[in-house]
């Protein structure tokens, strides 16, 4: 994404940098979507605030195998810690 997270409720990041079309913000992820590739999206991070950042994995047409593979392979190799409890707002 071209975005970290952003507050629910919104098409668009609210500081209006973006516009108010979603695709000016998600550059990366429709092109899939309209070639029919299989993609995932992990957790990788965070931001600062500690908002999550996600890895887009993508794969050639009809492969969704080797998302899951690339999914699962970075995922053991930085799992992320579960949340017992909702997080507050900052």
């Amino acid at each position: 994404m071209a975005s970290s997270a952003f507050e629910a409720g919104h098409n668009t990041p609210p500081d209006g940098r973006f516009g108010h079309e979603w695709f000016t913000w998600a550059p990366c992820s429709y092109p899939f979507d309209l070639t029919l590739q299989p993609a995932a999206t992990v957790p990788c991070g965070r931001t600062r605030a500690g908002l999550p950042v996600g890895l887009h994995i993508v794969a050639p047409y009809l492969r969704d195998d080797l998302v899951r593979r690339g999914a699962r392979a970075f995922e053991s190799t930085r799992p992320w810690p579960s949340i017992a409890e909702p997080r507050p707002l900052a």
